[in-house]
Parts: C-alpha cells; structure tokens; sequence
C-alpha cells in the first residue's frame, strides 16, 4: 500500500456495526478453470466502470474476530456501497451478498485469485485504492476472507486494511452431544449462520435425545425429519461448516453373531444421509457398557474401508470409544489402539471427562498409543450434569500449544443454545489464534457483537455465570473486593454506600437486559436472570438495613428487612446457581444479618425453611422442593451421592424440636435413596450432633433436640441417585 499501515493489535476497539454487516450463509459455485477449489487463478485488470472512489478519513479503529494472525490498517476507508465484482468473484457472489455487499457496477472493485502456497483455509486480503483483492489455496479460505470483509465493514464503508490469516486448528467447531432436550431446527440453522461468521467449521449433530441417533439408530429418517436434516446439511455448506452426522449404535449393536446384518443396517442409515448431501460420518461408542476392544475396532474400521472409502467425496471417519479420558483407560484401549486403521480420528476428552485444562502432555500417551493426533471433545460450557448452572466464562484452561498436538477440537455446549453462542465465540478465537488469545478481551467482543444493544448490562451477568471446573469455580462482581470486607466484618460507613451503588449499578444493567436483550437469550436465561435481579435487590435491601442500623432508623431498616424477605420469598424455590464463589454466600449471610437487625432492633424475624446441598440438582428438581410440604414435589440429584455428599436445611433460629421426618424416593424412582448416611443436627453449622443412621427410605427422629440445622450425609458412596421428597420438623 502507499499510505503508512499501523499494526492493529487485538486491543482495538470492536466496531458497533459488525452485526448489521454480515449474515452469513455461504453460497458458492465451481470456479471457471475447472479446478475443485472454487478459485479462479489471478486474471486480468479490474473491469471496466469499476473505479475506486475517493478515499475517506479513518475515524474508528477495526477489530476482526477471530483474531487475525496479521493485520495492518491505513488511515483512509472506503465506500463500499456497491462492489464491482470482476469474473474472478462470480463464485462467491451469494456469499459476498449475504456478507451485506452490494454487487454492481461502480465502487471499489472486488477479486480473487488461487495461491497454492497458503496453508489450507489461510487467505490474504488487501483492501486499498487498487481494490479488494483475497487470495487463498481453497474455496473455505476464500469464505474466510469473505467473513473478515463482513465483519470490516461499518456504515457502508471499509477500512484500508492488509491481513494475512490461516487457523491454529484444522478442525474447530460444536458437538451436539449432551444429554437432555436438544436443540430446536431453528437454533442449529441459526448456530451455522453463527459459526460461518466466526470461522467454526465442524458441527457434529450427535443429539442423546434423537432416538433416531442412539436407541433407534437403525430407523432412517423419514418425512419432515429428512426435510429438516437435508437443510441442515444445506445450511452447513453455505456457511462453509462441515455437517458431521454422528450415530451411536453401541448400546445393541451386535458384533458377533448378526454383525453382518447389523452392518448393512448402519451403512444403509447412512447411505440415505449421504444421498442428501452428508459427507462426514462419525461413530459413537461413549457411555456404553461393554468394552469389546475387537469387536469396536472391527466395526470403525469397516465403517472406514467399507463405507467411508467407497462414496466419494466422504472424509475419515471420526469416532469415540467408552474409554474416552485417560482416566478411564484399562487393557480394553491398549489392545484397541493397535488394531484401529489409522485414518480415523480418534475423540478424547483430556485427563478426564470434564477436565479442568488439557495441555500438550496430557496427550501424549494417547497420540503415542493410537499413532495419531487426538481430536478433541471439550465437555466445555456442556452442563447436562449440572442443569442448576450458565457456564458463561471465556474460554480457558487450553494450553496455547495444544494445537500441536491435535487434529482438532469440538465444544460440547450447554442445553441453552443461544447462551452458548458466548463461551462458542471465545473458544472460535482461540482455535483460530490461540497465541494471541486473551480471555477477556475475547469475552467482552463476544457480548457486544451478541447484545449490541446492551452489552455492558450482559458483561455484569456473564460475570455472575462464570464459575466452573475450568476457572476454580470463580464468578466475577465489580465490587467483589467489599464484598469481602463486609464478610469479614467491615461494616464502616464507606464500604457499605460502596455496596449500596455497586448493587444499583447491578440492579440497573440486569433491567436493561431484561428488556433490551434478544428475545431468543431472554428466554433461555430468564430463570438465572430472575434470581440474578432478586440477588441485586436483595443485596441493595441489606445496604439499606445496615445505613438505617447506622443512621439509629429503625422504621427504614423494617422496610428495608421486609424487602430483602419479600425478594428472598420471590426465588424460594428457583434452585438456579448465581454466583456461588461471592453473592450466595452474600445473599446466604445476609438472611442471617437481617434477622440479627430485627431481633437487635426489638422486631421478630420471619421464620423460612432454606434447603441447600453440594450434590448436582436434577433439570428443575431443586432442594426447595423437599421443604414445601408437598411430597408431589421432590429434590432430585443429578448423580450419586459420595461419602461427604450432603443435603441441608436451615430453620433460620435455633429452634426446640420433638420430631423430625425425612422421606426419600418417588413412584416410578424407588431406587433413588440414600443407604449409607446419617441425619445430624447443629444450632451454628459447625458443630454436628448424630440423630440416626439411615435404615431405609424413611427416617424419623422423636424426642427433644435444639437445632437450627439438620443434614442428611452419605457416609459410603453408591449408584443411585437421591430422591427427597420431604425433608422437616417440629
């Protein structure tokens, strides 16, 4: 270029404007030399008519997502108003206008040209007074630069801009294969517009909840099902993602006698989906009992050479096997590894089945036994398991060199799908760039190019979602630092008013959230979000309660105390998790302190029963619901209770007791209790005191005990998970 370019780091300002610019849905035909990229080699001058217009001053700095491996800006901008696409440019036409250009005569002229010497999906793209002008190897780098160009594009202009650009990762994407209610037709079809954008190319569709994909897995498709996995497939090619059609035939799948019958049955499945477009296939075998180290290795591999070998255009196979972490690994995947064909790409998910980090080493044993570079499935923000919790945090815990030592790397999400698109954009930066990548930077983008309009009041509830096995369990809050003090007992004038704004300011972003967010997030998050207002209230009503005890006001801490109860009696029974490492124990603390005031002040505190646990709460079965006095409704864990596992209520006052009465299991659930356990009592939390062990699905306890707490603890881990259906006294 002629003019001066400055080096732009990932520290510049986003563009306000990225989302209007591009919706991608990719589109594309052959290129004219006949080649299979799509690319025409470089031809000819730019076309008659198609002169650049003046250039403008630069007035804002550009940032591209992911981060760009190379980027230099000019001082000047663009008019893209109209594109003059040259002939070069008629493969990528409806890809250029669902990017939000306008093709016609006039205006800054557009071009590509083929350039073997990039890396696969890399590109160059130079914008200046000659033109826009993208060279890549292949068709998916030229729609990576087509994403970038969108994503460039403000107002209807387009900054002087040379970058040069190719992944980390070759394979980076999304696993659909959590457990429970899956995602809606319309969310994939708007998650493949959304990876298209940020240069996510894998979606594997892996549902647990289709049958048709696990405990029907011979049934083919028919009908509006066909229609709808046909415009999928469709869709992840116009956005430039491979559709990755998993099937999961190991719960009955037999590999001995009728293996053959069965074979032709799974190879049928999936002959019907490549005759609608499908070219990548993976095996499931995860969460099966039976570990046939020959029998598994004789159906992948004969799935790779017998199926994947003989349609063209299909890719490797993918696959996975019961034993999918090393610490699960036993003499089943020694003896495994050896016999697999080593085309197929192997899924492992780390140290552990949700590991707090993977890093290069935690790989090596597993590359060395299977001869190859392991893809990765990240059970990352997936919280099938823990359906009480957003995972909203940025990505973290991936080593910058683990792209050295993998063939690729999916995400499994959570069951909210628009609310996964957070963590999805931070973890499509890193594969792309993972040495440039910072968390926070990342994670703020994401807000803002997600939520344009109320980014700011989504960064404060991102911040309360955080906590997970990935950060130490560690959310965020603007005034965490006197929050502490309080707990710790500062109760100065200062710190509280500090408080009191910080939990406004609080109060005031989750308003606008609530009405400017996208109706599609709102409705995802709406019960997280709800406890997350009651929890801004509830700490404001306790700023006001501790000024008022300050100010001698005892009228203004009753109104103030009756507040925090009114909002505490609103979110009784939503077991959500919020903040858990710094508001709930606030929020928790501060149910005691409000009392004291009352009872300091000459006023009587309302009595509640508050349920809580540390065992994983089951989709909607949340410890409140063992307290209500309505044994219809039930606390359900999501897994088994281990020794130190523990289920507890508090009656807020130590209080004299002659009974008490705990029932486990429900009709249709018997197994689910506890066998090995105790029932304790405290009057302060600390010390415990044995009532009974348990003897069966119902305890009772008669006599005379002085207790504000009791607590029902395993003693001796086991299988069952734990139903309570009332847990109380009097």
């Amino acid at each position: 270029m002629k003019r001066s370019l400055k080096r732009l780091s990932r520290y510049g300002t986003v563009s306000m404007c990225l989302l209007m610019c591009l919706a991608m849905l990719f589109g594309c035909t052959p290129g004219k030399n006949g080649d299979d990229t799509g690319i025409p080699a470089p031809e000819k001058s730019d076309a008659p008519g198609s002169a650049t217009p003046a250039p403008e001053p630069l007035n804002t700095q550009v940032s591209v997502f992911p981060v760009p491996r190379s980027m230099e800006t000019g001082d000047v901008q663009f008019s893209v108003q109209t594109v003059s696409a040259d002939e070069t440019a008629e493969a990528y036409k409806t890809a250029l206008e669902n990017a939000g250009f306008n093709l016609g005569s006039g205006g800054i002229s557009i071009s590509f040209a083929q350039d073997n010497d990039l890396p696969a999906e890399g590109y160059t793209l130079s914008v200046s007074e000659n033109g826009i002008k993208v060279s890549s190897a292949d068709r998916p780098g030229a729609m990576n630069a087509i994403a970038t160009l969108g994503q460039l594009c403000s107002d209807g202009k387009i900054p002087e801009v040379e970058i040069s650009d190719s992944p980390d990762v070759a394979y980076r994407g999304v696993i659909e294969g959590f457990y429970g209610v899956a995602w809606t037709h319309e969310f994939r079809l708007d998650l493949l517009k959304f990876m298209g954008k940020y240069k996510l190319n894998t979606y594997i569709y892996a549902p647990k909840d289709d049958p048709k994909h696990r405990s029907q897995w011979r049934s083919t498709y028919t009908g509006k099902e066909l229609e709808k996995m046909k415009e999928l497939a469709a869709a992840a090619a116009d956005n430039n993602v491979r559709f990755v059609y998993a099937i999961s035939p190991g719960l009955d799948i037999k590999l001995g006698d009728g293996y053959e019958k069965d074979k032709e049955a799974l190879f049928n499945k999936c002959e019907s989906l490549y005759e609608l477009g499908v070219r990548d296939f993976a095996i499931l075998l995860d969460d099966i009992p039976t570990l046939n180290a020959q029998g598994h290795a004789m159906l992948l591999n004969d799935f790779q050479t017998g199926f994947c070998e003989t349609h063209e255009g299909v890719s490797n196979l993918t696959a996975i096997t019961p034993e999918f972490c090393s610490a699960m690994v036993t003499k089943y995947t020694d003896e495994l590894a050896p016999l697999l064909n080593e085309k197929i790409m192997m899924m492992w998910t780390g140290s552990g089945v949700i590991p707090p980090s993977i890093t290069p080493g935690d790989l090596t044993n597993i590359n060395r036994k299977l001869n190859s570079k392991v893809f990765i499935w990240w059970n990352y923000p997936v919280n099938d398991t823990m359906s009480d919790q957003l995972f909203l945090a940025p990505c973290a815990g991936l080593s910058p060199k683990l792209p050295e030592k993998i063939s690729g790397l999916v995400s499994n999400p959570m069951n909210q799908g628009y609310a996964s698109l957070t963590p999805l954009f931070t973890i499509a930066d890193f594969l792309w760039n993972s040495s440039s990548f910072d968390p926070e930077i990342s994670i703020r983008a994401a807000s803002k190019q997600l939520e344009p309009d109320c980014h700011e009041a989504y960064d404060a509830f991102i911040d309360m979602n955080r906590a997970s096995v990935i950060n130490g369990g560690k959310s965020a809050f603007a005034a965490s630092g006197a929050v502490s003090e309080y707990m710790n007992g500062n109760r100065k004038k200062d710190n509280l008013e500090a408080l009191s704004g910080a939990f406004k300011d609080l109060s005031d972003k989750l308003s606008l959230l609530k009405e400017k967010g996208s109706a599609e997030l709102i409705s995802e998050i709406e019960p997280w979000l709800n406890k997350a207002v009651a929890y801004a209230g509830m700490g404001s009503a306790l700023m006001k309660a501790e000024l008022a005890e300050l100010d001698k006001n005892k009228e203004a801490l009753k109104a103030a105390a009756d507040e925090f109860m009114a909002l505490r009696s609103e979110v009784k029974g939503n077991g959500r998790s919020i903040s858990p490492d710094i508001l709930t124990p606030f929020i928790n603390r501060g149910l005691n302190r409000v009392s004291e005031l009352l009872t300091n002040n000459g006023f009587t505190p309302a009595k509640f029963v508050e349920a809580s646990t540390n065992l994983n709460i089951y989709q909607d079965y949340v410890p409140d619901n063992a307290v209500d006095g309505f044994e219809e409704t039930f606390f359900w864990s999501s897994g088994a209770p281990v020794a130190g596992s523990y289920f507890m209520i508090d009656l807020t006052t130590v209080s004299d007791l002659k009974k008490v009465t705990l029932k486990m299991s429900a009709p249709g659930h018997t197994d689910d209790y506890m066998r090995s356990g105790v029932v304790e009592y405290s009057a302060d939390g600390n010390n415990w005191k044995e009532l009974g062990k348990l003897s069966g699905k119902i305890f009772e306890y008669n006599g005379n005990i002085s207790a504000r707490y009791l607590r029902l603890r395993c003693t001796a881990s086991q299988i069952y998970w734990l139903i309570i259906t009332e847990f109380g006294a009097e």
